[in-house]
Order: C-alpha cells, then sequence, then structure tokens
C-alpha cells in the first residue's frame, strides 16, 4: 500500500511506501507463532543457500536472526526466489513483511525455533540501519558442551577454534556419489582437540586457505556445523551447504579467543604425506602424546587417562578411545574371519581376536577390513588363498602367526560398551614400535 495526497491540480502524488496500521514490528523471533502473519521483522540474513531443486528453479533456504541472537529458518519457494535474491545478502541487516510461520521439523534443525517463515510474493525487504554490530553467541559451544551427553545432536551449532592439522583431500565414495573429504583437528583454548570433516567445496575451501597460510595460527568461526559420533569418537562436520566457515574474522569473538590460546606458538601444519602410511611422529602423537593424555581429564574432570589397563577398559565407565598393550592368543572367529558385503564384492576382514594382557586382563578386539590389510600387507582375498590346499580345512597361515604377538591397540570404548550391550571393542589403531611399546610400560605400569 502507498500512501497518497491530493495536490491542488488534481494530481495522485506517490509519496512513500506506508506499512498499514495493523502490521507492527516484532523485535523478537521466539515470539513469532503460526499466524503471525501480519509483523514486521528486523533481522540480520546469517546465511543463504540453494534449496530443493525442481523444475523452475531452486527454493531459496536462509537462517535469519535477531538483534538477541535468536534464529528462524526461512524459505523463499521457487516460483520467485530468482527475482529476490537479489535483496536476500548473507550479512545484510533488513526489514521484512509478508510472511507466514509454520511448523519446522528436519533432521538437522538450523535454530531451537520450533516454526521457519515462509515468504509471500508479495514480500518487501528494506535495509535496516540500526542493527547491532556485535549480537549474543547463543549456538557457540565448547567441546565439552559437543561431547555431552545433554547435548542434542539435531540441532546445528557454532564454533570458534584453531585449526592446527590438517590432512589432505580425498575423492571418495559416499552415499552413492563421488565426493571430496577433508579431515582437519582443532583446539580450543584449553588445548582440548577434536576432529573436523568436512565435504564438497567447503574441503576444497579449507585446503586453498590452508596452503595459502600455512605456519601461521589460522582460527575460524564454523557455524551451522552438525555433530556427528563415529565409533564412539566425536566430531563436527559441515551440514550439506548450510554450514558457514569463516576465516580469520576481525571481531571481538575472534580477538578474545585467540587472546586465550595457549602461548606455545603452536602454528598450522598442513600434511603432505599422500603415502598413507603412518609416520614415526604420527604414531608418537596417535599412542604417546600428551596432549592426547591428558585431554579425557579436561574433558570429563575425573581421575582417567588415555592409556589403560586392559582390564580397566572392559570395565570402562567412559566413552572414548584408549591405549592398551595387548597380546593376541587366538582368533576367536577362525571360521568366519571375513565377510562378502555383496555378490559382486571382494572378501574383507572381520577378525575378533582374543587378546590379554599378563596381568589378568581379558578381552575381544574387531579389527575391521582397512586395518587388517595394514597389518597383513594383503588383501583378505590374498590371505584366503594361503588356505587352499593343504591348508584348506584350517586358519591361513597369516592368521596362525598372529598368536603370541604384542602391540600397542587404540581401541574405541561405545556406549554400547559402556551398557554392557556389546563386549568387544573395535580398533582403531595399533603399532609393534619397541620404543613406543617401552615407553608405554615405563608411563602405564609405574603409576
Amino acid at each position: 500500500n502507498w500512501m497518497a495526497v491530493a495536490a491542488p491540480n488534481y494530481t495522485r502524488i506517490m509519496l512513500a511506501p506506508a506499512i498499514p496500521e495493523v502490521v507492527r514490528l516484532r523485535e523478537a523471533l521466539v515470539d513469532l507463532r503460526p499466524g503471525s502473519d501480519n509483523y514486521v521483522i528486523k533481522v540480520n540474513i546469517l546465511k543463504v543457500w540453494d534449496g530443493f531443486k525442481g523444475r523452475g528453479g531452486c527454493s531459496l533456504e536462509m537462517v535469519l536472526v535477531d538483534q538477541e541472537g535468536d534464529r528462524i529458518q526461512a524459505t523463499v519457494e521457487r516460483d520467485f526466489a530468482k527475482s529476490l535474491r537479489k535483496d536476500l545478502i548473507e550479512g545484510r541487516s533488513v526489514l521484512i513483511n509478508n510472511f507466514k510461520v509454520v511448523e519446522y521439523n528436519s533432521e538437522y534443525r538450523t535454530t531451537y525455533t520450533p516454526f521457519k517463515i515462509v515468504f509471500y510474493a508479495t514480500m518487501t525487504v528494506s535495509g535496516c540501519l540500526d542493527f547491532p554490530q556485535e549480537i549474543p553467541e547463543k549456538y557457540m559451544k565448547s567441546f565439552p558442551d559437543i561431547l555431552s551427553i545433554d547435548l542434542d545432536n539435531g540441532y546445528l551449532i557454532d564454533v570458534v577454534r584453531q585449526i592446527v592439522r590438517v590432512g589432505h583431500v580425498e575423492d571418495v565414495m559416499a552415499q552413492g556419489k563421488r565426493r571430496f573429504r577433508l579431515k582437519i583437528y582443532l583446539r580450543d583454548e584449553s588445548d582440548l582437540q577434536l576432529p573436523c570433516t568436512l565435504w564438497a567445496d567447503y574441503a576444497k575451501e579449507v585446503a586453498a586457505y590452508v596452503k595459502r597460510n600455512c605456519a601461521s595460527v589460522v582460527v575460524v568461526i564454523i557455524r551451522l556445523a552438525c555433530i556427528k559420533n563415529y565409533r564412539g569418537e566425536m566430531s563436527v562436520s559441515n551440514a550439506f551447504n548450510t554450514t558457514q566457515i569463516l576465516f580469520d574474522p576481525m571481531c571481538p569473538l575472534v580477538a578474545k579467543f585467540r587472546s586465550e590460546l595457549p602461548q606455545d606458538k603452536y602454528i598450522l601444519i598442513p600434511n603432505e604425506d599422500d603415502s598413507g602410511v603412518d609416520s614415526k611422529d604420527s604414531l608418537n602423537n596417535e599412542f604417546l602424546g600428551t596432549n592426547i593424555r591428558r585431554k579425557l581429564s579436561s574433558i570429563h574432570s575425573i581421575d582417567t587417562f588415555l592409556y589403560r589397563w586392559l582390564s580397566l577398559i572392559v570395565s570402562n565407565k567412559q566413552v572414548g578411545k584408549y591405549v592398551t598393550l595387548a597380546t593376541i592368543r587366538s582368533v576367536a572367529n577362525s571360521n568366519s574371519w571375513y565377510y562378502i558385503a555383496c555378490k559382486k564384492c571382494e572378501k574383507s576382514f572381520f577378525l575378533l581376536l582374543n587378546v590379554e594382557d599378563g596381568f589378568g586382563g581379558m578381552a575381544v578386539f574387531v579389527m575391521f577390513d582397512k586395518i587388517a590389510q595394514i597389518l597383513f600387507k594383503k588383501t583378505a582375498k590374498e590371505v584366503f588363498k594361503e588356505s587352499v590346499g593343504d591348508n584348506s580345512s584350517g586358519l591361513p597361515q597369516s592368521l596362525r602367526d598372529l598368536k603370541g604377538k604384542e602391540f600397542l591397540f587404540k581401541v574405541v570404548v561405545t556406549e554400547d560398551n559402556v551398557k554392557k550391550v556389546k563386549t568387544s571393542f573395535s580398533v582403531d589403531r595399533f603399532t609393534s614400535d619397541d620404543y613406543m611399546i617401552q615407553t608405554f610400560c615405563s608411563q602405564v605400569y609405574s603409576e
């Protein structure tokens, strides 16, 4: 609607757009409810991405945030998304009216608000000059928050962290498609580290920035990230194309985080090893690294360490990864040590190893195909051929040779282990390096 006045010559002159009196400014997004159509909202456009794609183009999805830090998701239908895209720019503060509020539910929720906004074709967007520069960070989570069993993983979160380790971009098959994948490690102010897996364009974007800024302290804000729990390891990841990554942004939040980082000059070191074989430094860090050793005690505030006697792992009440020294006594599933996933697939390892530590501790460790191939330096198909002929009635020689061998194992304790639903433990890594075994014994068995 437009206001008009009558001039002396009876010409109608359009002065300015006017908002009807029944339309009121709604300051807080949390107050919106279905039926809240006659309001104007003052928001900042936090993130914009393409939504559902169909005939006629893509819908437009957004996350809007108000001056109290509360968020709501919004959808512009594909029929008129193209005409409105020029006004809906990330980082812009706007006044919006003409919308409807509907119920909102999805696998990963971008906001705590149980509703979302759907815009009408008559939606209007105008600039807002008085939106505050800094707003509360209600979605920012610490690493202890992420590792807590009380956090609902169905909501997307924000983190601000330093990138300390970066792998290399891999081209992998995921969900039936070829996708790029990059694994990095983030650390917080207390020197706690957590893995982060990035997919598709996010993987390439981070890898490119790291290459340009290696040997420096790189801090990122990752907004709208999802929390993953894979085999007992908690991590963060991008949520499709919803996530936003900001590199070294100049803002009070990042300045405060930098000031609280440990004064150890820990700089970003990209991983240039493409061989797939662990270096000595990498193994030392995995099995004897002091950062990892103090990780559990700093997270859970209990008297527990990464290093464990085997008996303590079996009776453990804490989810996580633990290193222990154990000797293989036998292969528990001697008649079913491999499986075939499909008719066209090759044989894959599935080993159940009976192990003991010499102090009365006994357990069953599960070793899957990827880890077992590193152990044998052979595929399951190649090992199976050893049982053809004279040994056809027994175990392949490579498996029989495992008896009596001693390894440092890093194993995963899951919630099912804690609840005693599952009594076996998956092997994440292993080593037979003499120095690391001796170091482990001096650190653990002397305690």
